[in-house]
């Protein structure tokens, strides 16, 4: 094979992956069409295009105002979560003044609500991670809520797509959060159809 060949084939294959990426976003035909013929057009530029003004950030944009209009509307769906985080931030800030001060500056700044009673355990290693996920997974009762940078079809990726499955079959909220870069040529689109399909909800 020439040097032309494999560049035409290489081209023809990134044009391929691109339009099904595209595709599988479930976007309006026209926009669809339109980011296509841009990475078709400008292979490279068009991709570093998209991920800067491309990316759907609507919805997560309105978040914080809608997370400090909940805080800050007073008696409403919070209100109690509220009043007992301040007595959680007074016992942190008796026991521990930075914890205290860390725990305040989390939820002025972040909007975000301190809860009680969790646990963390900080997995380094592949060997270590996916099997405890595993197993956290199979046990799920209510709900899966999962985000990752990088997610494939590949063995793992298959093997993770049926305890998935299993558990949205069960009655199972389960919700899948990946980035469309990171997980750029991993994800096949059939992949993320199966998994919606089985009442996975999948997002990019």
């Amino acid at each position: 094979m020439n040097g032309e060949t494999f560049a035409l084939a290489a081209f023809i294959a990134y044009a391929a992956a691109a339009s099904a990426y595209i595709i599988s976003e479930n976007r309006r035909p026209q926009a669809a069409f339109a980011w296509t013929l841009l990475f078709i057009v400008l292979p490279g530029i068009g991709l570093v295009i998209y991920v800067l003004f491309g990316r759907e950030h609507r919805d997560f944009s309105h978040r914080p105002g809608l997370i400090r209009h909940e805080f800050d509307r007073g008696p409403g769906p919070l209100a109690a979560l509220l009043a007992a985080q301040d007595e959680t931030l007074a016992m942190l800030e008796a026991r521990s003044g930075p914890q205290g001060r860390v725990a305040k500056l989390v939820r002025h700044n972040g909007h975000s609500a301190l809860t009680k009673e969790n646990r963390v355990d900080i997995l380094q290693d592949a060997a270590d991670f996916y099997p405890r996920l595993m197993d956290d997974l199979r046990g799920a009762r209510t709900s899966i809520h999962l985000q990752f940078f990088s997610w494939a079809s590949d063995a793992l990726g298959q093997e993770l797509k049926a305890i998935l499955l299993e558990r949205a079959a069960a009655g199972v909220q389960v919700r899948l959060l990946y980035d469309p870069v990171g997980s750029l040529f991993l994800m096949n689109p059939r992949y993320r159809w199966e998994l919606q399909a089985g009442g996975v909800q999948v997002a990019p």
